[in-house]
């Protein structure tokens, strides 16, 4: 720990670094709905043009009855999972996803943020490689 961190800035960094389980709460069906619902908000699409756009993209008749249930804080309805990926190509927002990664204790990275961890993994593994090619080279020298 260096002399200008304080512990408590040391747990903030750690809790802010991981992320919160959000199956902490007891029915994350209650957050995927939330999401789901500022998702359709926020969408420059109609829930009529998200029920047709989801059919293009899941290839199965998707109505607005069903996108309504799905968002509709006083129906049991649950969003399917295989509908994922085209609720987001469609709303154009990684918020659920985001959601189901937390949830699994996961982050989920853009591109940009994906090569700077493989920047990253690349340098530790050169800084180990050539670790060893050091101590191959004095392993040599002492043979010599």
């Amino acid at each position: 720990m260096s002399a200008l961190a304080k512990p408590s800035d040391i747990a903030i960094r750690e809790s802010l670094a991981k992320p919160r389980p959000v199956s902490e709460d007891p029915d994350i069906s209650v957050a995927i709905k939330h999401a789901l619902v500022r998702d359709a908000r926020e969408s420059t699409h109609s829930r009529a043009e998200i029920a047709d756009r989801l059919t293009a993209a899941a290839g199965r008749a998707i109505t607005v009855a069903q996108v309504d249930a799905w968002t509709a804080a006083t129906k049991p309805h649950r969003f399917p999972a295989e509908l994922v990926p085209a609720w987001v190509m469609v709303t154009r927002s990684r918020r659920l996803l985001d959601l189901l990664c937390r949830a699994a204790g996961l982050y989920l990275a853009d591109q940009t943020t994906y090569d700077l961890a493989e920047y990253g993994r690349t340098q530790i593994r050169e800084q180990k490689l050539h670790a060893a090619a050091v101590d191959l080279r004095s392993s040599l020298w002492d043979k010599v």
